[in-house]
Protein backbone atom coordinates (compact mmCIF):
# COMPACT_ATOMS: atom_id res chain seq x y z
CA UNK A 1 0.00 0.00 0.00
CA UNK A 2 1.19 3.54 -0.73
CA UNK A 3 2.97 5.09 2.24
CA UNK A 4 1.75 7.85 4.50
CA UNK A 5 -1.83 8.93 5.07
CA UNK A 6 -2.05 12.59 5.98
CA UNK A 7 -4.71 15.00 7.21
CA UNK A 8 -5.24 18.66 6.39
CA UNK A 9 -7.33 20.86 8.68
CA UNK A 10 -9.15 24.06 7.80
CA UNK A 11 -11.05 25.99 10.49
CA UNK A 12 -14.12 28.09 9.75
CA UNK A 13 -15.91 29.89 12.57
CA UNK A 14 -19.63 29.82 11.84
CA UNK A 15 -21.12 31.89 14.65
CA UNK A 16 -20.08 32.74 18.18
CA UNK A 17 -22.30 30.04 19.66
CA UNK A 18 -22.41 27.23 17.15
CA UNK A 19 -19.29 25.45 15.98
CA UNK A 20 -16.11 25.35 14.01
CA UNK A 21 -15.99 23.37 10.82
CA UNK A 22 -12.95 21.21 10.22
CA UNK A 23 -12.30 19.59 6.87
CA UNK A 24 -10.55 16.26 7.19
CA UNK A 25 -8.73 15.41 3.97
CA UNK A 26 -7.49 11.84 4.10
CA UNK A 27 -5.35 10.76 1.18
CA UNK A 28 -2.49 8.36 0.68
CA UNK A 29 0.82 10.00 -0.18
CA UNK A 30 0.53 8.80 -3.76
CA UNK A 31 -2.51 9.60 -5.86
CA UNK A 32 -2.11 8.02 -9.31
CA UNK A 33 -3.90 9.37 -12.37
CA UNK A 34 -7.24 7.72 -13.06
CA UNK A 35 -7.63 5.90 -16.34
CA UNK A 36 -10.19 3.54 -17.86
CA UNK A 37 -13.93 3.95 -17.58
CA UNK A 38 -15.20 5.33 -14.28
CA UNK A 39 -18.62 4.31 -13.01
CA UNK A 40 -21.15 6.06 -10.81
CA UNK A 41 -21.24 4.12 -7.56
CA UNK A 42 -20.35 0.47 -6.99
CA UNK A 43 -21.64 -1.80 -9.74
CA UNK A 44 -24.38 -4.25 -8.75
CA UNK A 45 -24.01 -3.37 -5.06
CA UNK A 46 -27.75 -2.93 -4.55
CA UNK A 47 -29.04 -5.66 -6.84
CA UNK A 48 -26.57 -8.45 -5.96
CA UNK A 49 -25.39 -7.66 -2.44
CA UNK A 50 -27.75 -5.38 -0.54
CA UNK A 51 -30.60 -7.31 -2.17
CA UNK A 52 -33.62 -5.15 -1.53
CA UNK A 53 -36.54 -6.74 0.33
CA UNK A 54 -38.91 -8.89 -1.69
CA UNK A 55 -41.53 -6.13 -1.89
CA UNK A 56 -38.93 -3.64 -3.17
CA UNK A 57 -37.30 -5.55 -5.99
CA UNK A 58 -35.40 -4.06 -8.86
CA UNK A 59 -38.24 -1.74 -9.83
CA UNK A 60 -37.60 0.04 -6.51
CA UNK A 61 -41.33 0.21 -5.78
CA UNK A 62 -41.77 2.55 -2.80
CA UNK A 63 -43.44 0.88 0.16
CA UNK A 64 -42.81 3.47 2.86
CA UNK A 65 -43.82 7.06 3.55
CA UNK A 66 -41.20 9.39 4.92
CA UNK A 67 -43.83 11.15 7.03
CA UNK A 68 -44.46 7.92 8.94
CA UNK A 69 -40.80 7.21 9.77
CA UNK A 70 -39.93 8.35 13.33
CA UNK A 71 -37.31 11.09 13.21
CA UNK A 72 -36.69 14.73 14.07
CA UNK A 73 -34.49 15.80 11.16
CA UNK A 74 -33.93 14.88 7.53
CA UNK A 75 -30.78 15.45 5.48
CA UNK A 76 -31.28 15.86 1.74
CA UNK A 77 -28.67 15.42 -1.00
CA UNK A 78 -29.30 18.88 -2.43
CA UNK A 79 -26.90 18.59 -5.37
CA UNK A 80 -28.42 15.30 -6.49
CA UNK A 81 -31.90 16.82 -6.38
CA UNK A 82 -30.69 19.95 -8.18
CA UNK A 83 -29.30 17.89 -11.05
CA UNK A 84 -32.57 15.95 -11.29
CA UNK A 85 -34.53 19.22 -11.54
CA UNK A 86 -32.13 20.54 -14.17
CA UNK A 87 -32.71 17.50 -16.36
CA UNK A 88 -36.37 18.35 -16.91
CA UNK A 89 -37.33 19.77 -20.32
CA UNK A 90 -37.70 23.32 -18.97
CA UNK A 91 -34.75 23.07 -16.61
CA UNK A 92 -32.32 21.92 -19.29
CA UNK A 93 -33.56 24.22 -22.06
CA UNK A 94 -31.41 27.20 -21.03
CA UNK A 95 -28.08 25.40 -21.27
CA UNK A 96 -27.77 25.87 -25.01
CA UNK A 97 -28.54 29.59 -24.83
CA UNK A 98 -25.90 32.30 -25.17
CA UNK A 99 -25.40 34.18 -22.96
CA UNK A 100 -26.56 31.91 -20.09
CA UNK A 101 -29.88 32.87 -18.54
CA UNK A 102 -31.11 32.29 -14.96
CA UNK A 103 -32.48 28.82 -14.19
CA UNK A 104 -35.84 29.99 -12.86
CA UNK A 105 -37.77 26.88 -13.89
CA UNK A 106 -35.28 24.53 -12.23
CA UNK A 107 -35.26 26.66 -9.06
CA UNK A 108 -39.04 26.66 -8.81
CA UNK A 109 -39.21 22.92 -9.52
CA UNK A 110 -36.78 22.19 -6.70
CA UNK A 111 -38.27 24.57 -4.17
CA UNK A 112 -41.75 23.11 -4.72
CA UNK A 113 -40.34 19.75 -3.71
CA UNK A 114 -38.59 21.13 -0.63
CA UNK A 115 -41.63 23.10 0.52
CA UNK A 116 -43.76 19.99 0.12
CA UNK A 117 -41.30 17.84 2.11
CA UNK A 118 -41.17 20.41 4.91
CA UNK A 119 -44.94 20.81 5.18
CA UNK A 120 -45.67 17.08 4.82
CA UNK A 121 -43.22 15.87 7.47
CA UNK A 122 -43.00 18.87 9.82
CA UNK A 123 -39.36 17.87 10.44
CA UNK A 124 -36.18 19.91 10.41
CA UNK A 125 -34.67 19.81 6.94
CA UNK A 126 -30.94 20.11 6.24
CA UNK A 127 -29.95 20.62 2.60
CA UNK A 128 -26.43 19.38 1.91
CA UNK A 129 -24.63 20.63 -1.21
CA UNK A 130 -21.56 19.40 -3.06
CA UNK A 131 -18.37 21.32 -2.41
CA UNK A 132 -15.51 21.81 -4.83
CA UNK A 133 -14.78 19.34 -7.62
CA UNK A 134 -12.98 16.25 -6.41
CA UNK A 135 -9.45 16.18 -7.89
CA UNK A 136 -9.65 12.39 -8.03
CA UNK A 137 -12.48 12.77 -10.56
CA UNK A 138 -10.65 15.17 -12.87
CA UNK A 139 -10.48 12.65 -15.72
CA UNK A 140 -14.16 11.80 -15.32
CA UNK A 141 -15.13 15.47 -15.37
CA UNK A 142 -13.10 15.94 -18.56
CA UNK A 143 -14.86 12.95 -20.12
CA UNK A 144 -18.27 14.37 -19.24
CA UNK A 145 -17.32 17.76 -20.66
CA UNK A 146 -16.40 16.03 -23.92
CA UNK A 147 -19.78 14.29 -24.05
CA UNK A 148 -21.52 17.63 -23.41
CA UNK A 149 -19.63 19.21 -26.29
CA UNK A 150 -20.76 16.38 -28.58
CA UNK A 151 -24.39 16.81 -27.52
CA UNK A 152 -24.19 20.57 -28.09
CA UNK A 153 -22.91 19.97 -31.64
CA UNK A 154 -25.84 17.64 -32.32
CA UNK A 155 -28.28 20.26 -31.01
CA UNK A 156 -26.71 23.00 -33.11
CA UNK A 157 -27.05 20.80 -36.19
CA UNK A 158 -30.74 20.17 -35.48
CA UNK A 159 -31.39 23.88 -34.93
CA UNK A 160 -29.52 24.85 -38.11
CA UNK A 161 -31.55 22.47 -40.25
CA UNK A 162 -34.78 23.23 -38.38
CA UNK A 163 -35.55 19.51 -38.52
CA UNK A 164 -39.11 18.45 -37.83
CA UNK A 165 -39.76 15.46 -35.62
CA UNK A 166 -36.57 15.93 -33.61
CA UNK A 167 -38.27 16.86 -30.34
CA UNK A 168 -37.33 13.66 -28.49
CA UNK A 169 -33.73 13.91 -29.65
CA UNK A 170 -33.54 17.54 -28.55
CA UNK A 171 -35.05 16.68 -25.18
CA UNK A 172 -32.52 13.92 -24.51
CA UNK A 173 -29.53 15.92 -25.74
CA UNK A 174 -30.53 18.87 -23.59
CA UNK A 175 -30.56 16.60 -20.56
CA UNK A 176 -27.05 15.54 -21.47
CA UNK A 177 -25.60 19.06 -21.48
CA UNK A 178 -26.72 20.16 -18.02
CA UNK A 179 -23.94 20.78 -15.54
CA UNK A 180 -23.25 22.49 -12.26
CA UNK A 181 -23.88 26.23 -12.22
CA UNK A 182 -22.92 28.34 -9.23
CA UNK A 183 -25.76 30.81 -9.79
CA UNK A 184 -28.27 27.96 -9.49
CA UNK A 185 -26.70 26.80 -6.22
CA UNK A 186 -26.76 30.34 -4.82
CA UNK A 187 -30.42 30.81 -5.75
CA UNK A 188 -31.40 27.54 -4.07
CA UNK A 189 -29.46 28.37 -0.91
CA UNK A 190 -31.10 31.80 -0.72
CA UNK A 191 -34.57 30.28 -1.07
CA UNK A 192 -33.81 27.66 1.60
CA UNK A 193 -32.67 30.35 4.04
CA UNK A 194 -35.93 32.24 3.47
CA UNK A 195 -37.85 29.10 4.47
CA UNK A 196 -35.73 28.59 7.59
CA UNK A 197 -34.17 25.46 6.15
CA UNK A 198 -30.63 24.68 7.31
CA UNK A 199 -27.94 24.35 4.69
CA UNK A 200 -24.60 22.55 4.76
CA UNK A 201 -21.84 21.84 2.27
CA UNK A 202 -19.45 18.97 1.75
CA UNK A 203 -15.75 19.26 1.15
CA UNK A 204 -16.39 17.45 -2.14
CA UNK A 205 -19.45 15.19 -2.51
CA UNK A 206 -22.63 15.81 -0.53
CA UNK A 207 -23.06 12.10 0.26
CA UNK A 208 -19.90 12.09 2.37
CA UNK A 209 -21.06 15.10 4.36
CA UNK A 210 -24.54 13.64 4.88
CA UNK A 211 -23.05 10.55 6.52
CA UNK A 212 -20.81 12.72 8.71
CA UNK A 213 -23.80 14.78 9.88
CA UNK A 214 -25.66 11.59 10.68
CA UNK A 215 -22.74 10.25 12.70
CA UNK A 216 -22.90 13.39 14.82
CA UNK A 217 -26.69 12.90 15.19
CA UNK A 218 -27.43 16.18 13.45
CA UNK A 219 -29.76 14.37 11.03
CA UNK A 220 -31.71 11.13 11.42
CA UNK A 221 -32.66 10.20 7.84
CA UNK A 222 -30.61 10.61 4.65
CA UNK A 223 -32.53 11.28 1.44
CA UNK A 224 -30.32 10.36 -1.50
CA UNK A 225 -30.27 8.13 -4.56
CA UNK A 226 -26.46 7.96 -4.45
CA UNK A 227 -25.35 4.37 -4.01
CA UNK A 228 -22.21 5.43 -2.12
CA UNK A 229 -24.18 6.58 0.94
CA UNK A 230 -24.47 3.05 2.32
CA UNK A 231 -20.81 2.24 1.64
CA UNK A 232 -19.73 5.40 3.45
CA UNK A 233 -21.64 4.35 6.58
CA UNK A 234 -25.07 5.87 6.05
CA UNK A 235 -28.09 4.51 7.91
CA UNK A 236 -31.85 5.12 7.65
CA UNK A 237 -31.62 5.89 3.93
CA UNK A 238 -34.65 7.00 1.92
CA UNK A 239 -34.39 6.61 -1.86
CA UNK A 240 -36.75 7.27 -4.77
CA UNK A 241 -38.57 9.84 -2.64
CA UNK A 242 -41.71 11.41 -4.09
CA UNK A 243 -41.54 14.86 -2.51
CA UNK A 244 -45.26 15.46 -3.03
CA UNK A 245 -46.69 12.21 -1.65
CA UNK A 246 -43.85 11.21 0.70
CA UNK A 247 -43.60 7.67 -0.71
CA UNK A 248 -40.09 6.24 -0.71
CA UNK A 249 -37.92 3.15 -0.33
CA UNK A 250 -36.33 2.96 3.12
CA UNK A 251 -33.31 0.94 4.25
CA UNK A 252 -31.76 0.43 7.68
CA UNK A 253 -28.12 -0.52 8.01
CA UNK A 254 -28.48 -3.09 10.80
CA UNK A 255 -31.00 -5.13 8.80
CA UNK A 256 -28.91 -5.12 5.61
CA UNK A 257 -25.48 -5.93 7.03
CA UNK A 258 -26.57 -9.28 8.52
CA UNK A 259 -27.81 -10.65 5.20
CA UNK A 260 -25.93 -13.60 3.75
CA UNK A 261 -25.37 -11.61 0.56
CA UNK A 262 -23.46 -9.06 2.67
CA UNK A 263 -21.24 -11.58 4.43
CA UNK A 264 -23.62 -12.20 7.36
CA UNK A 265 -22.10 -9.30 9.23
CA UNK A 266 -18.43 -10.18 8.65
CA UNK A 267 -17.98 -7.46 5.98
CA UNK A 268 -19.53 -4.68 8.04
CA UNK A 269 -16.32 -2.68 8.47
CA UNK A 270 -14.95 -3.33 4.99
CA UNK A 271 -17.62 -2.07 2.61
CA UNK A 272 -14.98 0.21 1.08
CA UNK A 273 -13.18 -2.90 -0.17
CA UNK A 274 -16.45 -4.35 -1.50
CA UNK A 275 -17.10 -1.14 -3.41
CA UNK A 276 -13.60 -1.17 -4.92
CA UNK A 277 -13.76 -4.82 -5.97
CA UNK A 278 -17.10 -4.12 -7.69
CA UNK A 279 -15.74 -0.98 -9.37
CA UNK A 280 -16.78 2.52 -8.33
CA UNK A 281 -16.16 6.18 -9.14
CA UNK A 282 -12.43 5.85 -8.50
CA UNK A 283 -11.34 2.40 -9.69
CA UNK A 284 -12.82 0.22 -12.42
CA UNK A 285 -13.77 -3.41 -11.93
CA UNK A 286 -11.32 -5.95 -13.31
CA UNK A 287 -12.42 -8.35 -16.01
CA UNK A 288 -13.83 -11.50 -14.43
CA UNK A 289 -14.59 -9.94 -11.05
CA UNK A 290 -18.32 -10.59 -11.11
CA UNK A 291 -20.50 -10.81 -7.99
CA UNK A 292 -19.55 -14.45 -7.25
CA UNK A 293 -15.83 -13.75 -7.52
CA UNK A 294 -16.16 -10.59 -5.44
CA UNK A 295 -17.87 -12.51 -2.61
CA UNK A 296 -14.91 -14.90 -2.56
CA UNK A 297 -12.49 -11.96 -2.55
CA UNK A 298 -14.33 -10.31 0.33
CA UNK A 299 -14.12 -13.47 2.44
CA UNK A 300 -10.37 -13.58 1.78
CA UNK A 301 -10.07 -9.86 2.51
CA UNK A 302 -11.68 -9.98 5.95
CA UNK A 303 -9.61 -13.04 6.88
CA UNK A 304 -6.33 -11.19 6.22
CA UNK A 305 -4.39 -10.31 9.35
CA UNK A 306 -3.13 -6.90 8.21
CA UNK A 307 -2.68 -4.55 5.26
CA UNK A 308 0.44 -6.45 4.16
CA UNK A 309 -1.62 -9.56 3.49
CA UNK A 310 -4.32 -7.47 1.85
CA UNK A 311 -1.68 -5.84 -0.34
CA UNK A 312 -0.52 -9.24 -1.55
CA UNK A 313 -4.11 -10.15 -2.41
CA UNK A 314 -4.50 -6.97 -4.48
CA UNK A 315 -1.12 -7.44 -6.18
CA UNK A 316 -2.10 -10.98 -7.20
CA UNK A 317 -5.16 -9.54 -8.95
CA UNK A 318 -2.99 -7.00 -10.76
CA UNK A 319 -0.69 -9.64 -12.24
CA UNK A 320 -3.37 -12.23 -13.06
CA UNK A 321 -6.37 -10.13 -14.17
CA UNK A 322 -6.98 -7.66 -16.99
CA UNK A 323 -8.82 -4.33 -17.08
CA UNK A 324 -10.84 -5.53 -20.08
CA UNK A 325 -11.17 -8.86 -21.82
CA UNK A 326 -9.30 -7.66 -24.93
CA UNK A 327 -6.39 -6.01 -23.09
CA UNK A 328 -2.94 -7.25 -24.10
CA UNK A 329 -1.36 -6.62 -20.70
CA UNK A 330 -2.52 -7.41 -17.20
CA UNK A 331 -4.16 -4.81 -14.95
CA UNK A 332 -1.16 -2.53 -14.59
CA UNK A 333 -1.51 0.03 -11.82
CA UNK A 334 -4.48 -1.70 -10.18
CA UNK A 335 -2.81 -1.90 -6.77
CA UNK A 336 -2.26 1.85 -6.53
CA UNK A 337 -5.71 2.65 -7.86
CA UNK A 338 -7.37 0.21 -5.48
CA UNK A 339 -5.66 1.62 -2.38
CA UNK A 340 -6.36 5.20 -3.40
CA UNK A 341 -10.05 4.40 -3.92
CA UNK A 342 -10.19 2.29 -0.76
CA UNK A 343 -8.90 5.02 1.54
CA UNK A 344 -11.05 7.64 -0.14
CA UNK A 345 -14.13 5.54 0.69
CA UNK A 346 -12.83 4.46 4.10
CA UNK A 347 -11.81 7.94 5.28
CA UNK A 348 -13.67 10.42 3.06
CA UNK A 349 -12.83 14.13 3.23
CA UNK A 350 -15.58 15.86 5.20
CA UNK A 351 -16.31 18.91 7.33
CA UNK A 352 -16.39 17.90 10.97
CA UNK A 353 -18.22 19.85 13.66
CA UNK A 354 -16.35 20.68 16.86
CA UNK A 355 -17.87 22.54 19.80
CA UNK A 356 -16.39 25.90 20.65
Amino acid sequence: MAGIVFKIYYHFEITADVAILIVYCNYSSYIPPLIHRITMGAKELHTKFICRPEHEKRDNTPQHNIGDIPCTSIGVDASGLMHKCLRTVKGAAVFDMTPPVPLFDAVESMMKKIRSLKSRTGKDIVMVFDGRSNPLKADEEARRDGLRDEDIKVLQGIYALDELGSYETVKEKRKGIVKRRDDYTTMIKDECIKLGIKISCGAFEADQQLVELQRHRLIDIIVSNDGDVFVLGGDNIATELDYYTGSCCFYQRSEILVRASMGSGTWSDELAALSCFLGNDFVDRLNGNGPVSVKTLMNKWVSCQDDTERGLLIHELEITKKWKIDDVNNAQGYTDKFWTAYWHEKCPPVYRLTAL
